[in-house]
């Protein structure tokens, strides 16, 4: 087991990792065995088809927790793809997961929490993209790290 560990991808601990949301991914996905807990090797030699037609690889499948200033976002079921070169959030179960909704417009975005309506999340459209920037919460991290500036989006409660 310890060497499958040392031939995937490990991100730096306490590094801020960014997560793009996806309408059309599979599941989600990540490059980077410290982004999951729980994690065991994947039960099966399925791959996952890119665009281009290449199968990756997925390894091991585990759990993961999006931790930011605001909120802490967890993931069910995330596939560790080595291969990959950025974290895929998949919208859909992002939502059924945490009960939440995730609302875009051209210029931001935000996580809602469908219960309490508490805002979860909010960041910026980045070329077309919206990139959720999560902190490892490790002993490492310090304080200012969780800080952030956040965009002036106009938020308004979804209502039912």
């Amino acid at each position: 087991m310890q060497a499958i560990h040392t031939m995937v991808n490990s991100a730096p601990p306490g590094s801020s990792q960014v997560w793009l949301t996806d309408s059309g991914a599979p599941n989600y996905m990540t490059a980077y065995l410290n982004n999951l807990t729980l994690a065991s090797p994947y039960p099966t030699a399925d791959t996952i088809q890119t665009a281009n037609g290449e199968g990756l690889t997925v390894s091991h499948v585990g759990q993961s927790i999006i931790n930011s200033s605001m909120s802490s976002l967890k993931l069910d079921s995330v596939l560790l793809v080595p291969q990959l070169t950025q974290n895929l959030l998949l919208v859909h179960r992002l939502c059924l997961d945490n009960n939440c909704w995730l609302i875009f417009d051209a210029f931001c975005f935000w996580i809602q929490d469908k219960a309490t309506r508490r805002i979860l999340y909010r960041g910026l459209c980045s070329n077309g993209l919206y990139p959720i920037h999560a902190f490892s919460l490790s002993s490492s991290t310090q304080p200012y790290q969780l800080r952030h500036s956040w965009p002036t989006c106009s938020v308004q409660s979804m209502a039912p």
